[in-house]
């Protein structure tokens, strides 16, 4: 069995094991406008020193336990090596928060889509209690919330993700946006961001971000297997393996061609230290947010 095939069957365990759950995002407001203007651009601290990030900056993972292991096959095989990935998003909490209540609110959502955009609400609110107003009359806009709080800039990790924790609360690996302190809090292994040389505007990711939010995880093993080999034909969005995504998103964006599928992309080919560098030209060498000495 290959060792990619064995990454395939632990996330699509994740996805099946996950047992189907009732329930949609009851009445959300939407519509409040974010605040513009704002840097891109921030500082984020760590044990290991601090690293400016901006929106767009690719985050990248490396778990050096048994998981780690089964998906070295994604992964360069020498240090530095990449084997999940991520974008960072530079923003207000409450902008965040804005964002994640219009994908709630856009047409035809179905039920599980709903329910996991639900639950990232009530991330949100955990990790910013203030948030839990943001639906109240007392608050007309993002700006008025801001102002209140004294809001600061925060990074957030926008990825195509689950964890077990996650699936025995019935919520399936989907795209996801989460404050990046608490990624690498939890994260068992390395943690990288490679900051881009021009910050993508949050206004640009927004639409992105609303259309994409709880989008499945990898359905396909078919195209997992083929893009090893970029035998992948056409871009498929109906599902999204965690290198696709940010091949997609960096489309968008205009950082990638849109020649080639972003089914085709896999981890190893975002780090500084591969051979294939989609972001040669684009952004920063790796520096390491969390390192674990092997």
């Amino acid at each position: 069995m290959s060792q990619l095939f064995t990454h395939y069957i632990f996330g699509a365990a994740c996805i099946f094991a996950a047992v189907s759950a009732q329930g949609a995002v009851s009445s959300v407001e939407s519509g409040y406008p974010l605040r513009a203007n704002h840097e891109d651009t921030t500082t984020f601290v760590t044990r290991a020193g601090s690293y400016p990030i901006n929106t767009g900056s690719l985050l990248g993972f490396d778990d050096p336990g048994a998981i780690g292991n089964l998906i070295r096959c994604c992964s360069a095989d020498i240090p530095g090596g990449l084997s999940h990935v991520g974008v960072a998003v530079v923003g207000y909490p409450s902008e965040i928060m804005q964002i994640i209540c219009e994908s709630a609110t856009s047409g035809g959502l179905k039920t599980r889509r709903s329910r996991y955009i639900k639950a990232q609400m009530n991330v949100m609110r955990h990790a910013y209690p203030y948030l839990r107003d943001i639906n109240q009359t007392n608050f007309s806009s993002c700006a008025d919330i801001i102002s209140t709080f004294n809001e600061t800039l925060n990074v957030f990790c926008l990825e195509s993700t689950g964890t077990p924790a996650q699936v025995k609360r019935g919520l399936m690996p989907r795209v996801q946006i989460t404050p990046l302190q608490d990624v690498i809090t939890e994260y068992k292994g390395d943690v990288c961001v490679r900051a881009l040389y021009t910050p993508i505007k949050l206004e640009s990711f927004h639409p992105v971000i609303v259309s994409e939010l709880g989008v499945s995880y990898e359905k396909k093993l078919g195209q997992l297997l083929k893009s090893r080999k970029d035998k992948n034909q056409s871009a498929d969005s109906s599902s999204w393996f965690c290198s696709e995504l940010v091949a997609y998103l960096y489309q968008t964006q205009g950082l990638l061609p849109d020649t080639f599928a972003a089914n085709n992309v896999i981890p190893k080919e975002f780090s500084s230290y591969n051979a294939v560098d989609y972001l040669s030209g684009h952004a920063y060498a790796n520096s390491w947010l969390k390192y674990y000495e092997r």
